[in-house]
């Protein structure tokens, strides 16, 4: 008898265990030491890394996103890290290889897709790839084409409007996932007016948007900013596309330009600094 009460007393304090702490008997898993856990985030929360030029990656509460990634040996624009992880502005599949996933590609440049992209395919197993343009014959990637298009699963929506920047199609990305509303434009410079009213009716507002940093009033893609930003009324908005020693040339006029137009929102600069990191939590954002 003596022997099932401590049995029944320590089933009781495991299950006590797993509800309070999570623990489950089980042994804990290493970690490497060179690297930091990638944290789970609760909902309309994300952490979020840049990348490089125009590359940013997101972790909400169910999925790892990843933009318009490339790596140094291919734009030369960035000095390729020794330790390139996610916290030096690298994707290494090894720290992701648990997580679902999720690839975008707005458009064929070179400042905005790298094949070295298909390599992570074969280290992480829940993995899709988006392109704004037919950019292979593999019919298990989502090619999101036409002028505007669509793409739903359960828990994440996509949608796209186009534009042909340099002879080639190109999207800009709207992206609704645990609550979240993500705008990446890439190069995109359509019709403006019609498109964001197209996407005003797939959300009201925008939690973070990545804008073309352009604020000169005589160029497109200030008209892009200003719709964007006047009628969606991003939270954080994070520009990009500037070249390596231009930053105090670009960031700083994009904020004073912008941030004004944002009604409680923030214009967020990363300096181009390569796995500078930030945390946003409910219309509010702070770096790490």
């Amino acid at each position: 008898m003596s022997s099932i009460k401590t049995i029944n007393c320590a089933v009781i304090i495991a299950i006590w265990l797993s509800a309070i702490y999570g623990y489950t008997g089980e042994e804990a898993t290493p970690l490497d030491n060179n690297k930091e856990p990638v944290e789970e985030t609760k909902a309309r929360e994300a952490r979020i890394w840049f990348l490089g030029h125009c590359g940013f990656a997101l972790k909400t509460p169910s999925y790892f996103l990843i933009f318009d990634y490339i790596e140094a040996t291919r734009s030369k624009r960035y000095q390729w890290h020794e330790d390139s992880i996610l916290s030096t502005g690298y994707i290494d599949p090894e720290e992701i290889k648990d997580l679902k996933v999720r690839v975008f590609t707005t458009h064929e440049h070179e400042d905005h897709f790298d094949p070295a992209i298909f390599k992570w395919e074969s280290q992480i197993a829940d993995i899709e790839y988006f392109f704004g343009w037919q950019a292979s014959d593999n019919p298990e990637y989502h090619y999101l084409l036409g002028s505007r298009a669509v793409w739903q699963c359960e828990d994440l929506e996509v949608y796209t409007i186009k534009s042909n920047h340099a002879g080639v199609p190109e999207v800009a990305y709207l992206v609704k996932v645990d609550g979240l509303v993500i705008y990446h434009n890439g190069d995109y410079q359509g019709d403006y007016e019609d498109d964001i009213t197209y996407l005003k009716t797939k959300a009201d507002s925008i939690d973070i948007a990545f804008l073309f940093c352009v604020w000169q009033a005589q160029w497109k893609y200030y008209r892009v900013n200003f719709e964007l930003i006047t009628r969606m009324q991003p939270k954080a908005a994070f520009p990009m596309h500037v070249r390596i020693g231009d930053e105090d040339d670009y960031f700083e006029p994009f904020r004073s330009t912008y941030e004004p137009m944002m009604q409680g929102g923030r214009v967020v600069l990363t300096y181009n600094t390569r796995g500078i990191s930030f945390y946003y939590n409910r219309d509010q954002i702070t770096q790490d």
